[in-house]
Order: C-alpha cells, then structure tokens, then sequence
C-alpha cells in the first residue's frame, strides 16, 4: 500500500481535554477468540497482532474501521475508557505508536523486497527477468514499451506547472530495485507527458455528469493539492517515492480529465490478488447482491455528496470516494452477469503493477551475483533476528495486551530504565504491569486500566447483532415471542448463516440463565453436522465436518456459563454503524474515519 502522508489524528480542540482510549474487545471465535485490545487515539487506532513467522506486529487503522471489522463484522461488544490526559501526552504517545508501527512496515517491507531480490538473483536469466514496479501500470505496459505520451496530456501539462522549479533535487537513491526503478520510471512518466492507461481509470456512477460549479470547484482545490504533492515527492527521499509519485500523478490525471470532460472519473482501485468469490458463496456467508447494491449507491451517494457541495477535498475524502466508486461499478458488474465478486475488506488505495525490464538496474553495488545473494541472505537474517528478539509472540508474555503496555512503557520512561510507573502515575493518573498478574489477558487489562487510570468516562458499544436487537424490542416490545424468534439461528431476522461462522442453533451472549442448556444443544447440533459432514467430504472439501466440529467445540465453554461463539456478519452498510456520539476524540464509528 502506498502511504501519501503520515496521517495522524489532530489532537482535541480543547485545551486540557486530550483523551486517550483503551479498548477491550469482546471474545468470538476466531482471531483474537479470547478478547482483543487497542489503543485509540481519534481517528487513528493501534492494536498488536499475530503475524507470519511468530511475531506480534503493530497495525493501525482508521477508527471507525477497526470498529466497523469488529463491533459490526466481527459482531464483539466494545468497552471503552477513556484516559483523560494533557495534550503533551497525547501528543507524544500517539506519534510514539505510530513510529514503533512504522518501524516495523520498514523492516517488513525490507524482507519482501529482499526475497523479492533473491528470486532475481536464482532465476534462470536473471538479467533478462522482469521487475514488478509498483504503481507504473497506471502508464506502463508490461515488458520493455515505453508509455504513450501526449504532450497535451494532463501529465504534460502538469510539468509545465512545475516548470520554474525545476529541476528538482532528488533524494537518496532507493536500495531495492522495484523502488528504483519506480523512482526512474516515474520521472520518466513526467518528463516525457505520459498518459493514463485507458485500463486504470473509468467514469463513476455510469458517467453521469458533475453536478456544477461547486463539484468542478472542489476538484480544482484537489488538483492543486495533488500538483503539490507531486513538487513534494520529486525531492523526497522516501524509499517508495516512486510508488507514490505514480499514484499522485494518475489522481492529477484522473482529476484534470474529470474536469475536461464534465464527468467524474476515478482510478480503477481493486487489487489484481484479490479474494474472488461467487454470487453462490456471497448468499452462503449471508449477503445478498440486491442489499450490497442499494447500500454501496448509498456510501458512494454520501461520499459524492462532499464533492457536491463544493467542499475543499482531502485526500482522504477523495479515496472514500475512490473506494464506493469501485465497490459500486464491481457490484453493478456481479449483479448483471451473476459473476464473481472481488472482496476487498479494507478501504482501497490504487496500486497498478507494471512488470517492467531489468535493463540498466544492477543487482547491488557490485555486478558478483554470488557476492549480492550472500549479502542479501545477512541482511535478511539480521532483520529476522532482530524481529524475534523483540517481537517474538507469546501466549502470556508478549500477546496483543502486554505490547500495548510495553510500548507504553518504553515511551514514558525509555527502553531498560525503571521510571515508568512514576511517570505513568504522572501522565496516566496511573499505572498498569501489562507483565505482571493476569494483566495480559484482554478483560482482566480492562479492568485495570478501569482502576489505575484517570478514566474521565466509560463507552460500552454493543455488538452488532445485540445493538439491532435493542432497536427490534424497542419497536416491537419485549414479548416471548419476539425473543424465541430471534434467540437462535434459524428463525432470527438479524443473522443470517455465515458460512465463515461453526454450526451452532442458540445464540448465548445474551442468554446467561439458559446458557448450559443452549450449549449443550449446540453441542448436539455441533456434533450432528460433523457426522453428516463425513460422507460429503470428497464433494465439499470437509467444509459441513469441519463447522460442525468447530461447532461443537465452541459450545463446550457454554456448558460452563462462558460465552465465546457470537456469530459474525459477511456485510453490514455503514450507514448501520458510527452513531454514538462520544466526543472528539473517541473510537466511536464517525463517519469520517472508516
């Protein structure tokens, strides 16, 4: 993914009133089956995961996506505290996660790149194989032709724009070959005029017109961005400038031909990797085609709706618009041909690959291949180590809470010093071990952040499925039978079967009382779908034995009084999200975060 800018939450407007959010994450099964926590800082949340090769790694998300993948996908109950802290604080912390995430996307992006180079070297031919550069499909084929160049094109026009100040002075040259010959072939793409390729940009809403002059007006303040943004990138030394040099130009272009031909048009955004699945299989998770349409002319119709009213565009708003243009134009597609759906989870960001020649990009600084390969396996073995030494998961010592808390830690008072229960005292209103106790299990943190920190209020946002259920008793009342209609599987008008999801009949989370009676005829079911999955093995890969087997295990903590298994959902509208309101600075879904 090309990263534009550091996006970073803008502190509270209120002086004095900084907060920052711990949240719990309710058990499901799957990822994260006992609990998950994150630390949220307004628009901006951070939350430790485990990933290939044994590691626990920092993410970041948008606020309101993290909370759409597990409140509403996910369907978890989120608890919320509060931490009432200075500005200062705030400030320092929030730029303190995003470095330790950043830290660690470089060392990844260094391992891929390495691999990446020791296929080069190992391949047969290896000066003749072709180097995938991110971000040059927007103007270049594959292969060694060069792009089609127009020097009326908006491309060209955009270098007369930049003409007084060239030329720039160009950053430190980027080690791996991708990224260099990104950096080469984008330059090259702007000297010489290049035009979009017909493939990576189309008319969104079916070409229908701007809407005015206050949606051409908006797109001129965006182009004036994006020219600036490309000024910015020709002297940056970022390693991916290439990429994001490309990215930056194709908007430019896409932008100045929406304005040229009346109509809005947008980058093709949808990764060439990504997931495909039938319409068959959309029902069988729960969705239905005709429902994912209304709701994505919905979010793109919101989304188009900024444009329209003339408002200064970001870039975060142009890619919210992006995005429900390509989600609209794919489900259009699959509902007329009854074709494959790609599914993409989270919000995309252009990124065409073009699979260009080696030719003039050496292996390293030496031409000895053998010489190359042997430094690259040090250099990748350093990293590794280094990633194990001090990312290594572990179930009780190093997991998704104790991270937090670590890093927490390191930022007020220093990696190997003792000062940060003081300064967490100071800070925080307290202190909490993330190593000490049971504090790293997920709900037993929540609980002690509860007690330790200055904790200015507490949010509890319901899951989805329970957050619906409120609204249907409210309308409907409390009645038994509305209750056995929607306590189980079967008859419930807010889930629908999810084949992602074990085969289960009650849902629990909401049924304490009943909850060993509902799992042991979840049990049951869980152990009477196994059996019938047997004989349909050869025809549907195990997938009936291995939910029903999912099943029945996920009903034994029920005969226990313990909930884990709450079901999940394929697709939720987020309009059907971000509607607590719970101040500037909170990870309640708002509409300008997912």
């Amino acid at each position: 993914m090309v990263l534009l800018a550091l996006s970073v939450a803008s502190p509270p407007e209120e002086a004095g009133a900084a907060y920052v959010d711990y949240v719990y994450v309710d058990s499901n099964e799957g990822q994260a089956s006992g609990g998950h926590v994150a630390i949220a800082f307004g628009g901006q949340t951070f939350h430790f995961q485990h990933r290939e090769g044994g590691l626990i790694l920092p993410t970041r998300h948008a606020t309101g996506a993290f909370e759409h993948a597990y409140r509403i996908h996910g369907n978890r109950n989120l608890r919320v505290h509060r931490i009432e802290v200075e500005d200062e604080t705030y400030t320092m912390l929030r730029d303190g996660f995003n470095a330790r995430y950043f830290e660690s996307e470089v060392a990844l992006s260094e391992l891929r790149r390495l691999a990446e180079e020791r296929k080069r070297f190992t391949a047969p031919n290896a000066r003749k194989r072709r180097i995938p550069v991110p971000g040059a499909g927007f103007f270049y084929p594959d292969g060694d032709a060069p792009p089609h160049v127009d020097g009326a094109s908006p491309i060209a026009r955009l270098r007369s724009q930049l003409e007084p100040r060239l030329p720039f002075p160009r950053g430190a040259t980027p080690r791996g070959e991708s990224d260099r010959l990104a950096d080469l072939l984008s330059r090259e793409a702007l000297e010489r005029g290049a035009v979009l390729r017909p493939t990576a940009v189309f008319a969104a809403g079916g070409g229908e017109a701007l809407r005015g002059a206050a949606s051409r007006a908006s797109l001129r303040t965006l182009l004036e961005q994006l020219e600036a943004q490309v000024g910015a990138l020709l002297e940056s030394s970022r390693p991916d400038a290439g990429e994001a040099l490309f990215l930056a130009m194709a908007r430019y272009a896409a932008v100045s031909r929406s304005l040229a031909e009346g109509r809005l048009l947008v980058l093709d955004s949808y990764p060439a990797d990504a997931e495909t699945i039938s319409v068959p299989q959309v029902e069988a998770r729960g969705g239905q085609l005709d429902e994912l349409l209304e709701a994505t002319r919905n979010e793109f119709a919101k989304a188009r709706a900024v444009l329209d009213a003339g408002a200064a565009l970001d870039e975060i708003d142009f890619s919210r618009l992006e995005d429900s243009a390509n989600r609209l134009r794919e489900i259009e597609r699959a509902n007329r041909v009854r074709g494959g759906l790609r599914v993409v989870r989270e919000r995309m960001i252009p990124q065409r690959t073009a699979y260009r020649s080696a030719a003039g990009v050496s292996f390293s600084d030496t031409d000895n291949p053998a010489d190359a390969l042997a430094r690259n396996r040090a250099r990748a073995d350093s990293i590794r180590k280094t990633l194990r030494e001090e990312s290594a998961y572990n179930l009780v010592t190093r997991n998704c809470v104790s991270e937090v808390f670590r890093t927490l830690e390191e930022l007020l008072a220093g990696k190997g010093t003792d000062a940060a229960a003081s300064r967490a005292i100071a800070r925080l209103g307290g202190h909490v071990a993330g190593g000490e106790s049971f504090n790293f299990i997920p709900f037993v943190s929540a609980d002690a952040v509860a007690e330790s920190y200055r904790i200015s209020e507490t949010i509890e946002l319901p899951s989805h499925r329970n957050r619906t259920l409120a609204e249907i008793y409210a309308h409907e009342g409390e009645d038994l039978s509305v209750y056995l209609r929607e306590s189980n599987t079967l008859t419930s008008t807010v889930y629908r079967r999810n084949a992602e999801d074990s085969i289960f009949l009650f849902f629990t989370d909401d049924a304490v009382a009943l909850r060993p009676i509902y799992g042991a005829l979840n049990f049951l079911t869980g152990i009477g779908a196994t059996i019938l999955g047997v004989p349909l093995i050869p025809f549907d890969g195990g997938r009936l034995f291995s939910a029903g087997a999912r099943g029945a295990f996920w009903s034994l903590p029920e005969l226990a009084f313990v909930n884990v298994r709450k079901g999940s959902f394929f697709f939720v509208p987020r309009t059907q999200g971000n509607r607590l309101k719970t101040g500037s600075n909170s990870p309640a879904e708002r509409p300008g975060t997912g």
